[in-house]
């Protein structure tokens, strides 16, 4: 979906940057700017500064910059439609729907999730809140005592149980399904949330969760989406049947349980802080783990680690460190997770703790640092996968067995890798684990692909890449500067378009920039430096540009600084056709073809007399 062009400006202007990142950031008033700690990473001293009057930041300790848009991007991981509809909800500005069919959701299979409107988005949402604040207040209230007294013997602090909002849904039929109705909301809703159920003979409905600690799952806005629900103990059996020990809610509209992480909410800034995240199994897993300061932990929702999941760690962090339990079901879990995180160009480490322990149990009987110790010293991901199929097949007893089907079995891993280099080196590491030569595990690999697509030969270019364009080596500086200028003094920009200054640039980046400032500047006259810097895709150069930005530099005479860097880069120009052009003189040289090699060296001599000339009309 593209925005309108009037509409994101309009978000951009009611939308204070300064406001917005006050939301989040200490400031204070320094100079024309405003400074604060960065939220993106771990500092003592300010680094991170807001400009009021240009409306955009940078830190000058982890080179992030961009505009408001950029800021609740990088802070929530919230893609670019997200963060527009969270800041335009924010000032009460109406944003259209997409339009049918336009970023709809897939499912297994290719048909389209039907497109839910925002207005039933805002039901659920609410009913979400009003089940959370009854479950917090009945587990703070008369009726939550032994719940309380169970959630301080599993070792969860106060502090913890209201930072992941923990509840109690009590031991009764309908004690929700009252709350929501007193408070407007139709059972209809309520049973498609899953959070009531119909009554069999139809005379109303009762409660899904009884007797259970409620752990809300909110989405990266901080909305309460679903519930999971652990049961309490003395409520594990009715009669002869057993009860679940965990359930959790259906999927709806607003949650997809493959695309959803419990904790994610909670964590998302000590992911930008650390650089990675810690998956773990279970929600319990998760407050323990975080309440041992590590807060950057997080957990699947009751399934697998899935692609989907894994797209949206990648939104804050390169790396994950999978912390699962010490047994074989845990194991298991740990080589599904694996291949997933790789085939979508995350780093992977893995840590195996003892054999019946979890991350709970772990961090309560060994201690908050025995736990980091382990985690800081996981076992790349590759590795581990390698050495589990190792063992599982037992290779190391019969090698020539064993060794061709170990390679059945990781080659659909190394081609799932976006990443080239990668799976190269990961394949030189196999070839060593396995003693064999490149050569062979090259040919067990052309066998492997064949097996596994019959009738198809091996597959020599691999995935396409689906990683972020890497960035580009840095620009010349003139051309940099070229950039700078038009960006910062706006009367400059109909003449360069007017001296077709683009002819001049040799690096993609900054002429991929100078096209979108073109194309933003023909829409939007005037268009502010920091909405065109965030919108370009080189991050190498547009880390350049915010730095630039915030160092500030003012423009006394824009259009004479214009003449000057045109000369220059038109200098540049000559000296490149001058060094293209002494190639030809070499060439006809070397073949003794005199009149080729004459005519040639006519053509770099009046390249030389041109440069000469400027050179001369400088110094006059």
């Amino acid at each position: 979906m593209r925005f309108d062009d009037t509409l994101l400006q309009e978000i951009r202007d009611r939308n204070s940057l300064v406001q917005v990142v006050g939301d989040y950031v200490s400031l204070r008033k320094a100079g024309n700017n405003h400074v604060g700690l960065c939220p993106f990473h771990s500092e003592r001293s300010p680094s991170f500064s807001v400009n009021e009057q240009r409306q955009f930041f940078y830190c000058f300790g982890c080179q992030t910059g961009g505009d408001v848009i950029a800021f609740v991007r990088e802070l929530h991981g919230y893609s670019f439609i997200e963060a527009v509809r969270h800041l335009a909800d924010r000032v009460g500005i109406a944003v259209p729907d997409a339009p049918r069919g336009a970023g709809a959701s897939e499912r297994p299979g290719g048909e389209r999730a039907p497109r839910v409107d925002r207005r039933s988005k805002d039901a659920y949402f609410a009913i979400g809140r009003s089940a959370r604040e009854y479950f917090t207040e009945t587990l703070q209230g008369l009726r939550g005592a032994a719940a309380r007294e169970y959630v301080r013997e599993r070792g969860i602090s106060a502090d913890t149980a209201t930072r992941f909002a923990l509840g109690l849904a009590p031991d009764g039929w309908d004690g929700l399904s009252q709350h929501l109705a007193s408070e407007g909301f139709d059972a209809r809703l309520a049973e498609s949330a899953g959070l009531v159920a119909a009554r069999k003979d139809g005379s109303g409905f009762y409660d899904r969760f009884r007797s259970r600690l409620m752990f809300p799952i909110r989405n990266l806005a901080g909305e309460v989406v679903a519930f999971g629900g652990r049961i309490l103990p003395g409520f594990e059996q009715i009669g002869d049947e057993k009860v679940a020990k965990y359930i959790n809610s259906p999927e709806t509209p607003v949650y997809t349980k493959g695309k959803a992480l419990f904790g994610l909410y909670e964590a998302r800034r000590a992911l930008r802080q650390t650089g990675y995240a810690v998956v773990v199994e279970g929600n319990v897993d998760v407050l323990m783990v975080s309440q041992a300061g590590i807060e950057h932990v997080l957990a699947p929702m009751g399934t697998a680690l899935t692609p989907e999941q894994c797209q949206l760690l990648r939104r804050f962090v390169p790396r994950v460190v999978l912390l699962y339990d010490g047994d074989n079901a845990g194991r298991a879990a740990a080589r599904k997770g694996v291949p997933v995180a790789l085939a979508e160009g995350l780093q992977v480490g893995v840590v195996t703790l003892p054999d019946g322990q979890d991350p709970d149990t772990f961090v309560r009987t060994q201690g908050a640092e025995a736990l980091a110790a382990l985690i800081e010293r996981a076992v790349p991901g590759w590795d581990f996968l390698v050495e589990a199929t190792i063992d599982a097949l037992g290779v190391r007893q019969d090698r020539r067995a064993g060794a061709p089907r170990a390679v059945d079995q990781l080659a659909p891993v190394l081609d799932g890798m976006p990443d080239r280099r990668e799976r190269l080196l990961y394949q030189r590491s196999l070839a060593g684990a396995l003693g064999l030569s490149d050569s062979d595990l090259a040919d067990f690999l052309r066998d492997a692909r064949a097996r596994q697509r019959p009738g198809a030969g091996p597959d020599p270019g691999g995935p396409e890449q689906r990683a972020a364009r890497p960035s580009m080596a840095p620009p010349p500086w003139r051309e940099l500067k070229l950039l700078m200028l038009l960006l910062e003094a706006a009367e400059t920009r109909p003449v360069a378009q007017g001296r077709d200054v683009q002819r001049l640039l040799t690096h993609p980046g900054v002429r991929e920039a100078l096209e979108l400032l073109w194309n933003l500047d023909d829409e939007q006259p005037g268009v502010p430096a920091a909405v065109v810097a965030s919108s370009v895709s080189d991050g190498a150069l547009k880390t350049q540009l915010f730095e630039a930005l915030a160092r500030g530099h003012e423009h006394a005479d824009g259009r004479r600084e214009l003449d000057e860097l045109v000369m220059l880069l038109e200098e540049d120009q000559l000296k490149r056709e001058r060094v293209a052009a002494a190639r030809p003189v070499r060439e006809a040289s070397s073949r003794q073809d005199d009149t080729a090699a004459t005519a040639a060296l006519f053509a770099e001599l009046a390249l030389a007399r041109q440069i000469q000339s400027r050179k001369d009309s400088k110094i006059s």
